[in-house]
């Protein structure tokens, strides 16, 4: 009951071109285990995902770069990628159903198009937020920044997504080694849009990390060392 009662406020909270962000809210609160997800909760309200997915689906075509919009593909996201996980019951890891089927195959519908994964993080997400998308998306995996507690809003948005920020900092953006840093594989696969973050050019992938980290506030005072940490593909429940 009270959780048909806090779904039912969030629904009518909010409306965003033709969006209400506040069925996603209603379909991820209360599922997050420490840094896991219960994907058991989630698959008990399923109807909500598809709700949301088919609203998100269905809204008409708006400027790509504006704030709306960078939230919707935000949201579009996470919630094809839980669609993912919930139609494959006891996967162990997404990448057990191959890159090409989760990433490259044209599966996540946004304003009446087709997106695979893949471009809509680049050209939606990735395009107007630099590195810094990297830790709103959630790739259903151990090692992926957290996944957002709840929907992304234009209003607001760089304060949401300073918040996604410093989440994935406190989690698992890096630990420390005696005298270095251990970083998230992504500062190795993705360099190229952290070095535009801090407008450089000419470092090597472990000095655009450890750069990219103090202008966030990390202290490297001492540190001598940057390695890429192994990455964990396995499925990001409790």
């Amino acid at each position: 009951m009270v959780l048909a009662v806090f779904a039912a406020a969030a629904m009518g909270s909010e409306s965003e071109i033709g969006v209400d962000h506040g069925v996603f809210d209603a379909f991820l609160v209360g599922s997050f285990r420490g840094r896991g997800v219960d994907y058991a909760v989630l698959a008990s309200r399923r109807p909500l995902l598809d709700r949301y997915l088919a609203d998100v689906a269905a809204v008409p075509p708006i400027p790509a770069t504006g704030d709306a919009a960078v939230a919707l593909a935000i949201n579009a996201y996470n919630a094809c990628t839980l669609r993912i996980v919930l139609d494959h019951p006891g996967l162990g890891s997404i990448r057990d159903l191959g890159d090409a089927s989760v990433w490259k195959s044209p599966r996540c519908e946004v304003e009446g198009k087709v997106w695979t994964l893949d471009n809509l993080e680049r050209q939606r997400v990735l395009g107007p937020l630099g590195g810094e998308g990297h830790a709103v998306v959630n790739c259903a995996s151990r090692g992926c920044p957290p996944l957002p507690t709840a929907a992304f809003r234009a209003k607001g948005l760089a304060v949401q997504v300073d918040a996604a920020v410093s989440r994935w900092l406190g989690s698992n953006a890096f630990s420390r080694t005696p005298g270095g840093l251990s970083v998230s594989a992504i500062f190795d696969w993705y360099s190229a849009d952290f070095a535009s973050d801090l407008n450089v050019q000419g470092l090597s992938k472990q000095d655009v990390a450890k750069k990219w980290l103090a202008v966030r506030g990390v202290d490297v005072a001492g540190v001598t060392s940057v390695e890429f940490a192994p990455y964990d593909w396995g499925i990001n429940s409790p």
